[in-house]
């Protein structure tokens, strides 16, 4: 029973952990503003798909984690670097949203891939995980088992996706009612990004 449970505590825990802006969730809201609807979700499955391997390898793997010391250390230091090179990333997209006639689509499949490649690199969903599975453990509420795990991080997954397809939802709705927003969207994501950037580094040097 407890099993089940975990689903949905992996559900809320991952929904709420990805509502504040994130190179993923931001990267959704600018598919879903420039490309539609469809791109967004493809990018949004994949790498909804690949944080359900990054977040069983953090419960798997806790206690080495949280022994890593270095790791960690590593792992934050990388966050500053990607944050920094998605924020020039959105910073020299095109701002304007792009129309179907303007450029030939791409494959369903460049969207999905790309939604993978950019999650590999979300290297903060190993501490975050490690903490809150170590917590749940803890507290008798998880256990060790592969059958526990894989339900906590199924649950992981479905939150990521629900909050992505939330995002993509609400810049497809923000695109049609604000083409001013629309033409600086983009510089607004990567102000967001440079800050999140920002904060890491203060974080790593003086945190």
């Amino acid at each position: 029973m407890m099993t089940f449970w975990l689903v949905w505590i992996g559900f809320g825990l991952s929904f709420i952990g990805s509502l504040p802006f994130g190179m993923l969730n931001l990267t959704v809201a600018d598919l879903g503003m420039r490309k539609g609807m469809r791109p967004a979700l493809l990018f949004a499955a994949g790498a909804a798909l690949l944080e359900y391997g990054q977040s069983l390898i953090a419960i798997r793997f806790a206690q080495w984690f949280i022994a890593g010391s270095t790791l960690r250390t590593y792992i934050d230091w990388a966050a500053v670097i990607i944050f920094f090179s998605l924020g020039l990333y959105f910073l020299l997209s095109k701002s304007q949203p792009v129309k179907a006639n303007q450029e030939p689509p791409q494959a369903d499949h460049h969207y999905f891939m790309k939604g993978v490649g950019m999650a590999v690199f979300n290297v903060i969903v190993y501490p975050y995980w490690v903490f809150y599975s170590t917590f749940l453990i803890n507290q008798g509420w998880m256990s060790t088992s592969w059958a526990d795990s894989l339900a906590f991080s199924a649950g992981i997954t479905l939150g990521a996706w629900a909050l992505f397809y939330g995002y993509a939802r609400f810049s497809v709705w923000l695109i049609g009612r604000s083409e001013h927003f629309a033409k600086y969207a983009t510089r607004f994501f990567a102000l967001m990004v440079f800050t999140l950037g920002a904060i890491q580094l203060y974080h790593n040097l003086w945190g």
